[in-house]
């Protein structure tokens, strides 16, 4: 058989093997660079057999590397314990094993490559003092290779020295004592890492071990390790190796062409034992079309669409057909995307665990651990608002227990718990397992394993739940191996460093799809399409740092010294990934590539450099198309709301008989757009509930009034007149008014009675001293006005108005009634701002005015309220605005036409004209429920998502 054949590379190199070792398959080892070539191949030499035979030893070289070694793998989460023992023996002040760990993974990293490329470790990691020391002791390197070494060494020797350089020359100095003695620790366990792995099968090869076979073919590689070449060298002076070489001339005659590097030295030290030149098949016939999609949905989508068209016209058979993802973070929304005509399909590479809800619990029930406290009088466990709310919603907890989950969210909720307790959160068997401590690996461990558990026995009876079981399965086993390699070490660690290293074990495993795996559409990743050949490519994801991947990649060797000492640099990855893209595509005659055009911010919307070099430096016409997008906002349909029978059915229960009344809330709601009104008060969709941790502002002006009146309450109705002197006794003992607050602050923000005391933080007492500062200033005003009478706090008045269609009823809480100097006042307190003028009454009944007097409004209709029982009583509306109360010229009155009002009644009958004219239009049918025309009245409100007005410049 011959490179240029019409077949694929693997029946190529199927039919050539098959026909030199007919007989004798038994006795040869097949190598591959991964397990999905392994597959492929046996199918197609299986379809040459036509009589029952053994069939050859198909192995990877990673496996066979580890076979030639004699060593047994070591576990990965083992080498780091073990790497961090060694390096607390050497360095002068170690790390925690917290800090070490991520510095353990890039040295286990760099020892891989020391050894795969059979370095020197004591003359990469020595500590250089003369110069001349590198052209003793290294001439067994290269001219070139020496002079990196040199102009790197050399830039240590300048006398200013840098904080970063000590620190390096103090973990260079201890480099070679880890590398050795962590060598001998794994030789003394019979274990390797797989770097090590091919430094010892090199040894021993090069000892002339015998391999334990004849003979030995290498079929579609491309970059060879320095290990590598020397196996391979010693397996072909001895005849025991054949090489089967996946290229084309279209990179491997050019010089220049990066794809070719790695195999045009391959031919040269071992060749191809096909004889003939492979055609130029990169440039037949093929057609490639490149799209661009904003983002990764719509990339999935754009696929969908490609494998769909090609089903239909018969292009794609299935299994002739691939998926390739660079970044197999995209593999969930791709596997929503495939059309249902692809009844098999066949996922090579699983699902991440990472990516499946289990993991998303586990990684909350750790944070439910980190966030815990406890209560300072009898020690009870008090957990995180935020980590119990993400626990109560998850799919996993809501299918056990849903109802009862959601009865503790709502009461958290209401009672506003920053902090509850255990004894609240615990109401069953499930939620008593998840409210507990777990102090330390092994705890955590069990903690996690027993709510998984439970998890699985609770929801294996209601079925379709085996996928899920599977991913808890995984999990739960991973926990384990965690908590025993811990025990074994003997080392504490804490639920952040757990979750560090339960995330080392489980990014490492995915859960594979059921499926036949020569069967069908194909869906994989970069490493997986290795040396496999497809007429139909979706290549996703076709961006610089996705495909080629991100050249930069941690080590602790510099760059100058890696490329001295032959180690692999960001040229060396860009070279392989470069081979991986034409040779993925050489044979194939339809190609899609697709790029995202999003900038996530660590991923740019740059498209790849092989699609530049396809489209400029080779003859192969790409067609081109954008998917885009107008970034411009579209503006949203007007919501518009019929009042029709259920409407007014909401709307008559504010009526006479009815047992609702419109509140002062309600009516500045509708005046500022019926259509909230509708959503709050008629269709019953409550505002977002959310947990305060901080006091907002009505939380803050609901706290002040409730001070004031339990400094005020014991004079309502007593008839007492308040003097000067009494109120400021009362600014003189700040001790009770600090009490007064504290009570208030449990009562009101924590909305339960006789709760424990909170540890405060200091932003509470911060505005703790704002709250006690503005009573003082209230209470000086009073002083300054003084004698008052108080006749009522808190006061809730009620009160029937008739209009053409009815009789609606109204109620308001005021917050203040008293007497000054004979006249009955009114008052309001707000905290906020609050214009306190006006010129026409109808000013304050304009609909959907951002400015509008609604305060004024509000006081008004107080007064209009209380009159019910006062009909010529004088009435003095006020508001306290409570923020501008310190001011010298301040005063509570309102004013019309910039002269203060001294009685509500000349105002009463225009007032309540208004009011009636209100009431009639809230029960017109014929006036729909509609959003306000000022979108400034829409940047605060609850319900701007629903209009799509949230986004207000």
């Amino acid at each position: 058989m011959n490179p240029g054949s019409t077949y694929s590379f693997l029946e190529d190199v199927a039919r050539d093997i098959y026909s030199r070792e007919k007989d004798r398959l038994p006795e040869c080892w097949l190598v591959f660079p991964g397990h999905r070539a392994k597959l492929f191949f046996m199918k197609q030499l299986s379809s040459l057999i036509d009589k029952p035979v053994w069939a050859p030893h198909s192995i990877t070289v990673s496996e066979m590397m580890m076979k030639l070694s004699g060593y047994r793998p070591a576990d990965p989460l083992q080498l780091i314990f073990s790497l961090y023992r060694i390096y607390c023996q050497e360095a002068e002040n170690p790390e925690s094993f917290d800090e070490f760990m991520l510095f353990g993974e890039v040295l286990l990293n760099d020892f891989g490559d020391v050894d795969k490329n059979m370095v020197d470790a004591a003359d990469l990691f020595r500590n250089l003092e003369s110069m001349k020391a590198i052209d003793d002791d290294f001439s067994y390197l290269e001219p070139e290779q020496i002079e990196l070494i040199r102009s790197f060494w050399d830039s240590f020797q300048i006398s200013r020295e840098s904080d970063e350089k000590n620190e390096f020359r103090e973990i260079w100095g201890i480099m070679h004592k880890l590398y050795s003695r962590f060598r001998k620790m794994l030789d003394k366990s019979g274990s390797v890492y797989e770097g090590l792995a091919y430094r010892k099968a090199c040894e021993r090869m090069e000892e002339d071990t015998e391999p334990g076979f004849r003979m030995a073919y290498f079929i579609g590689f491309n970059a060879l390790t320095i290990s590598e070449k020397r196996i391979l060298s010693k397996l072909y002076g001895s005849g025991r190796a054949g090489f089967y070489w996946d290229y084309d001339s279209s990179y491997i005659d050019d010089r220049q062409h990066e794809a070719g590097f790695f195999i045009r030295e391959n031919l040269r030290l071992f060749p191809d034992l096909r004889t003939e030149h492979p055609a130029c098949r990169f440039t037949a016939k093929k057609t490639i079309e490149v799209i661009s999609a904003p983002g990764r949905t719509a990339q999935a989508k754009i696929m969908g669409m490609k494998l769909e068209q090609w089903k239909q016209a018969g292009i794609s058979k299935g299994s002739d057909t691939a998926v390739v993802l660079p970044d197999e973070d995209i593999l969930s929304v791709v596997m929503n995307s495939v059309p249902g005509e692809y009844e098999d399909i066949n996922i090579t590479m699983g699902l991440p665990l990472k990516n499946t809800p289990v993991y998303g619990l586990v990684e909350s029930l750790i944070d439910l651990q980190q966030g815990l406290k406890e209560s300072g009088k009898d020690g009870e466990l008090l957990f995180y608002n935020k980590d119990v709310l993400k626990i109560l919603g998850h799919q996993y907890i809501l299918a056990c227990g849903g109802e009862e989950m959601m009865n503790i969210r709502k009461e958290m909720l209401r009672r506003n718990l920053i902090f509850p307790m255990a004894s609240f959160l615990i109401r069953d068997e499930l939620s008593s397992m998840i409210f507990t401590r777990a102090e330390g690996a092994e705890a955590l461990s069990d903690y996690l394993r027993a709510i998984l558990h439970k998890i699985v026995m609770l929801n294996r009876e209601g079925g379709g739940f085996e996928l899920q079981a599977e991913y808890i399965f995984q999990v739960y086993i991973a926990s384990g191996r965690l908590s025993d390699l811990v025990k074994e070490e003997k080392i504490y660690i804490g639920p952040t460093i757990f979750r560090k290293l339960l995330k080392k074990i489980i990014r490492h495993i995915s859960v594979p799809f059921s499926g036949e795996p020569l069967k069908g559409l194909q869906i994989m990743g970069i490493l997986e399409a290795r040396a496999l050949d497809f007429n139909n490519l979706l290549i996703l994801s076709m961006n610089e740092g996705s495909f080629p991947g991100s050249s930069a990649g941690n080590s602790v060797i510099p760059y100058k010294l890696r490329k001295g000492f032959g180690l692999p640099t960001t040229e060396y990855r860009d070279r392989i990934y470069a081979y991986y893209f034409y040779r993925l595509i050489q044979r194939a005659k339809n190609v899609t590539l697709i790029y995202s055009t999003a900038d996530d911010g660590f991923k740019t919307g740059e498209k790849s450099r092989f699609i530049y070099q396809l489209k400029y430096l080779s003859d192969i016409k790409l067609t081109e198309r954008n998917l885009v997008y107008s970034p411009a906002r579209m503006e949203a349909r007007s919501i518009v709301v019929q009042k029709g029978k259920t409407e007014m059915a909401v709307l008559k229960k504010y009526l006479e008989g009815g047992d609702r009344r419109f509140s002062p809330s309600a009516l500045n709601s509708y005046m500022d757009c019926s259509l909230k009104f509708y959503f709050r008060y008629v269709a019953g969709i409550g505002e977002t509930d959310e947990i305060s941790e901080e006091i907002d502002p009505i939380l803050f002006g609901n706290i002040i009034h409730d001070v004031l009146n339990n400094i005020y309450k014991a004079y309502i109705g007593s008839g007492k007149l308040l003097s000067a002197d009494d109120i400021k006794a009362f600014m003189k003992d700040k001790a009770r008014i600090r009490s007064l607050l504290d009570d208030s602050f449990r009562r009101i923000w924590l909305k339960e009675k006789g709760v424990r005391k909170k540890q405060e933080d200091k932003t509470n007492i911060i505005i703790k001293e704002v709250i006690i500062s503005y009573i003082q200033n209230i209470l000086k005003h009073d002083a300054l006005i003084a004698p008052l009478q108080i006749k009522g706090l808190e006061t809730l008045f009620e009160r029937s108005i008739d209009f053409n269609g009815g009789r609606a009823g109204l109620k308001g809480i005021v917050d203040r009634i008293d007497i000054q100097d004979g006249r009955t006042r009114i008052i309001d307190y707000k905290s906020g701002s609050a214009g306190k003028d006006f010129v026409l009454l109808t000013e304050l009944f304009e609909r959907g005015k951002s400015k509008r007097k609604k305060e004024i409004f509000q006081t008004f209709l107080y007064c209009w309220l209380y009159l019910a029982d006062a009909d010529k009583e004088i009435i003095v509306p006020g508001i306290y605005n409570i923020r501008d109360m310190h001011l010298r010229e301040f005063s509570s009155a309102i004013s019309m036409d910039k002269k203060k009002l001294g009685d509500f009644l000349p105002l009463q009958d225009e007032f309540v004209d208004e009011l009636k004219k209100l009431m009639e239009e809230i029960y017109n049918t014929d006036i729909p429920f509609s959003q306000a025309a000022d979108r400034d009245i829409c940047k605060y409100c609850s319900y701007n998502k629903i209009c799509s007005r949230e986004e207000i410049d």
